[in-house]
């Protein structure tokens, strides 16, 4: 439902405020069963009294459908994938192959996340091990390609392991990574 806030029908509508704040107290209060907040429930229900005249429409998909329109521009407007409309379709079946729930119940957040997940599996990984400087084999310059799969499961992992990790094993790891001399790893520590 979420989407809706995203389609072009709803960006020139003076209310889009309000209509974007009601989508989002609706979606509180269905993934909140059982919660219990009457100032939701007021400001939701004044919402719906305010806006209904304006968000009745954007919920027809008799004409447009403002729900897949509103997702596609989601998709679109992050900035770090640049998605383009000949790419939609593959990052789309990527996104529902990589979902665990249904697509009802899916997050802005988790929906950016696999989207991203999607682009880093387009990039064919080279990862080239470098001698560490406690190891006297010469031999250590072969360059193995990594299969997206066990990347993005790397990845996931990987972050997981920072949210848990001490002040201490983040500058040792930094050490580490600045020791590996790849260009690209200390312009992103360099920032």
């Amino acid at each position: 439902m979420w989407a809706i806030k995203y389609c072009d029908k709803l960006q020139n509508l003076s209310c889009k405020d309000k209509i974007c704040r009601l989508t989002d107290n609706i979606i509180t209060i269905y993934t909140e069963v059982g919660a219990k907040n009457p100032a939701l429930m007021v400001e939701t229900d004044g919402l719906i009294t305010e806006v209904r005249f304006e968000f009745t429409p954007l919920l027809n998909c008799e004409e447009t459908n403002n729900f897949e329109n509103g997702f596609r521009n989601y998709l679109k407007n992050d900035p770090n994938v640049n998605l383009q409309d000949a790419d939609y379709e593959e990052a789309l079946n990527y996104i529902r192959q990589h979902m665990e729930a249904g697509v009802g119940l899916w997050t802005e957040s988790s929906v950016i996340e696999q989207l991203k997940n999607w682009k880093l599996s387009l990039i064919p990984v080279v990862t080239q091990n470098q001698p560490s400087p406690h190891d006297n084999n010469t031999n250590n310059h072969e360059v193995n390609v990594v299969d997206s799969q066990s990347l993005t499961s790397k990845h996931t992992k990987a972050k997981e392991r920072i949210k848990s990790l001490t002040m201490d094993e983040a500058r040792e790891i930094l050490d580490d990574l600045c020791d590996l001399r790849i260009d690209s790893v200390l312009n992103i520590i360099l920032k």
